[in-house]
């Protein structure tokens, strides 16, 4: 375990190519664990970049367009006003508040290339977390419901 807190301190110590092969699927043991752990980390030191990630990671899997989507930017230009319920969004809340903010896919992403489901600006705009949640992997409606 003595690389855990080496990795952790942001040294490079994974323990070198092995035959050859990139180290990054072929770790030992306690490097697994180390990078598990220093990911989890960061993770929570940089909660707007991993969301930011992970909504890539997403988008990139089911092989949708991917463009590089700033959430505070999206904010800013919906005016902190949730596109669903049109209600106010506080930009004081944070995840996992059901009233906190969350970007939300106008055409979903699960709907596909063809229908317009695209991680991009145009296909993004700010929701209250319930509000996504509720609407789920649905085209925006056309009508908010109550908040």
């Amino acid at each position: 375990m003595g690389n855990l807190e080496i990795i952790i301190t942001g040294e490079e110590s994974w323990h070198g190519s092995v035959n050859g092969f990139d180290n990054y699927n072929f770790r030992c043991d306690d490097c697994t664990l180390a990078k598990k752990v220093y990911n989890q980390h960061w993770n929570l030191e940089n909660p707007e970049q991993a969301r930011m990630y992970k909504e890539r990671r997403r988008a990139r899997v089911i092989n949708a367009f991917v463009e590089d989507v700033d959430a505070r930017e999206i904010y800013e230009r919906d005016g902190y006003l949730c596109h669903i319920c049109g209600q106010a969004v506080d930009p004081g809340l944070k995840y996992p508040d059901p009233m906190s903010a969350s970007l939300d896919h106008i055409i979903p992403l699960a709907a596909g290339i063809e229908a317009g489901g695209l991680h991009s600006r145009t296909n993004v705009a700010m929701a209250h977390l319930r509000c996504n949640i509720k609407k789920g992997p649905r085209v925006s409606p056309k009508e908010p419901p109550p908040c």
